[in-house]
């Protein structure tokens, strides 16, 4: 008896957000058939890439503390776009023109965002359709990478938790596909050593206290050599440990007294998959929030 094939884990918004917004950009907040008609729409389009017997999709829950920093930086810059619209729709009665609603409704189709309304018509559409679907506790990302194997995604955090094995990007039309042994390999480092790289790296979750020194692999250190180094002279240390080494080497190397605490967001996330929940109250500027087809709407 054929042992069943592995499943494919989707994330929605890492792998279908330019369709997604597509259809579902001009979707008012209170329009239930509008947001229902999309879902059908999207999962249509989805069933020429992907089969729903071999997929299971991902939705994203409540927003996490881990990932606070970057839905701080998020808002911030959408409030700032949508305040800069609003004064060039004041302005649009004397300044009507082919060439100037258009550049207005690109800086509108920049404010889509996924709203929760939208995300439940897409459970319920994606259930009815007999698709196997998840809303995860918090991130949708960390959900998938507790569980791992093979991910369609194109966040290129999905390599660096321990559990995926091989990651799609879907990419106009194509796939690319990255095997995390290949990578390993080209690298010579161990798992654990590469979830490394993806905590001290740029990441959504915390601020790199090093990064003004050097990169991944340039500037005046590289941290991909002092891991590997670490890695090599320690097989089988945890992602702790070499964490933990890389960090007193650095310390060392700057005469910083820098803790392993400045990593501890992205540290839960890559090695652990932990997330705790933000309170739904989180950011009152969220109440501010147009959506895309409120200011659409305006330009018609």
């Amino acid at each position: 008896m054929q042992e069943p094939k592995p499943k494919i884990h989707v994330d929605m918004i890492g792998a279908f957000f330019d369709p997604l917004s597509r259809v579902f950009i001009e979707c008012g907040p209170d329009d239930q058939k509008a947001m229902m008609e999309a879902s059908y729409k999207l999962l249509e389009y989805m069933e020429t890439v992907i089969t729903k017997e071999s997929s299971i999709l991902y939705l994203d829950g409540r927003p996490t503390i881990e990932r606070n920093n970057a839905y701080t930086r998020r808002l911030t810059r959408q409030l700032t776009r949508q305040q800069r619209l609003e004064e060039e729709l004041a302005k649009l009665e004397t300044q009507r023109n082919g060439t100037h609603l258009a550049k207005l409704d690109y800086k509108a189709r920049k404010l889509f965002r996924f709203t929760e309304d939208m995300k439940r018509a897409f459970f319920q559409a994606a259930t009815e359709s007999a698709w196997t679907i998840i809303t995860a506790h918090g991130e949708a990302e960390v959900e998938i990478g507790k569980r791992g194997g093979t991910v369609l995604s194109e966040d290129s955090d999905m390599f660096f938790y321990p559990n995926s094995q091989v990651v799609n990007w879907p990419s106009k039309h194509r796939f690319y596909v990255y095997r995390k042994y290949s990578i390993l390999e080209r690298l010579q480092i161990s798992n654990n050593a590469f979830t490394v790289l993806g905590i001290i790296s740029a990441n959504d979750y915390d601020y790199n206290c090093y990064f003004k020194l050097g990169t991944l692999v340039s500037n005046e250190f590289s941290f991909y050599q002092i891991v590997k180094r670490i890695d090599s002279s320690n097989p089988g240390m945890s992602v702790k440990g070499i964490l933990d080494a890389f960090i007193a080497e650095m310390n060392l190397k700057t005469s910083e007294a820098i803790s392993s605490d400045y990593y501890s967001k992205s540290y839960r996330v890559f090695a652990l998959q932990e997330q705790h929940l933000l309170p739904y109250s989180y950011d009152i500027r969220l109440g501010y929030l147009n959506t895309a087809s409120y200011y659409l709407k305006q330009l018609k």
